[in-house]
Protein backbone atom coordinates (compact mmCIF):
# COMPACT_ATOMS: atom_id res chain seq x y z
CA UNK A 1 0.00 0.00 0.00
CA UNK A 2 3.02 2.28 0.75
CA UNK A 3 3.95 2.34 -3.42
CA UNK A 4 0.40 3.01 -3.84
CA UNK A 5 -0.13 5.95 -2.03
CA UNK A 6 3.51 7.31 -2.78
CA UNK A 7 2.77 6.78 -6.54
CA UNK A 8 -0.85 8.26 -6.55
CA UNK A 9 1.12 11.63 -4.57
CA UNK A 10 3.33 12.02 -8.24
CA UNK A 11 0.03 11.99 -9.89
CA UNK A 12 -1.48 14.99 -10.88
CA UNK A 13 -4.79 15.96 -9.20
CA UNK A 14 -7.70 16.76 -10.95
CA UNK A 15 -9.27 20.29 -11.69
CA UNK A 16 -12.83 20.49 -12.73
CA UNK A 17 -14.40 22.67 -15.84
CA UNK A 18 -17.63 21.39 -16.31
CA UNK A 19 -19.90 18.37 -14.60
CA UNK A 20 -17.85 15.30 -15.30
CA UNK A 21 -14.77 17.17 -17.38
CA UNK A 22 -11.46 17.55 -15.66
CA UNK A 23 -8.04 19.14 -16.48
CA UNK A 24 -4.70 17.73 -15.04
CA UNK A 25 -3.88 20.42 -12.66
CA UNK A 26 0.17 20.64 -13.55
CA UNK A 27 1.08 24.65 -12.19
CA UNK A 28 2.76 26.73 -14.39
CA UNK A 29 1.82 24.44 -17.61
CA UNK A 30 -1.01 25.09 -20.18
CA UNK A 31 -2.47 23.14 -23.20
CA UNK A 32 -3.75 20.23 -20.94
CA UNK A 33 -6.63 18.05 -22.71
CA UNK A 34 -9.89 17.78 -21.08
CA UNK A 35 -10.93 14.41 -19.79
CA UNK A 36 -13.95 13.54 -18.69
CA UNK A 37 -14.20 10.69 -15.89
CA UNK A 38 -16.81 8.65 -14.37
CA UNK A 39 -15.38 5.88 -12.01
CA UNK A 40 -12.38 4.04 -13.87
CA UNK A 41 -13.46 5.52 -17.29
CA UNK A 42 -11.40 8.30 -18.44
CA UNK A 43 -12.57 9.84 -21.86
CA UNK A 44 -10.50 12.23 -24.09
CA UNK A 45 -12.78 15.29 -25.04
CA UNK A 46 -10.03 17.98 -26.12
CA UNK A 47 -6.79 18.79 -26.13
CA UNK A 48 -7.30 21.78 -24.19
CA UNK A 49 -9.89 23.97 -22.78
CA UNK A 50 -10.49 26.33 -25.35
CA UNK A 51 -10.88 23.68 -27.86
CA UNK A 52 -13.46 21.76 -25.72
CA UNK A 53 -15.74 24.85 -25.04
CA UNK A 54 -16.02 25.73 -28.42
CA UNK A 55 -16.91 22.31 -29.74
CA UNK A 56 -19.01 21.58 -26.26
CA UNK A 57 -21.04 25.25 -25.80
CA UNK A 58 -20.50 26.75 -29.36
CA UNK A 59 -20.56 23.48 -31.51
CA UNK A 60 -17.42 24.44 -33.58
CA UNK A 61 -15.39 22.38 -35.19
CA UNK A 62 -12.13 21.08 -33.82
CA UNK A 63 -8.92 20.21 -34.94
CA UNK A 64 -8.33 17.10 -32.90
CA UNK A 65 -5.65 15.92 -35.29
CA UNK A 66 -2.70 18.79 -32.98
CA UNK A 67 -3.94 17.11 -30.08
CA UNK A 68 -1.62 15.11 -27.59
CA UNK A 69 -1.99 14.22 -23.65
CA UNK A 70 0.47 13.11 -21.19
CA UNK A 71 -0.73 9.89 -19.68
CA UNK A 72 0.14 8.69 -16.14
CA UNK A 73 -0.08 5.38 -15.33
CA UNK A 74 0.25 3.56 -11.70
CA UNK A 75 1.51 0.65 -11.61
CA UNK A 76 0.20 -1.62 -8.51
CA UNK A 77 2.70 -3.82 -6.91
CA UNK A 78 2.26 -7.68 -7.62
CA UNK A 79 0.18 -9.53 -4.98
Amino acid sequence: MEITRRRLKEAPQLVPAFGHRFLPGIAGQSGHPVLSIVQTDAIYYGPDLSDYLRREFLRQASDLDLAHATVFLLELPAR
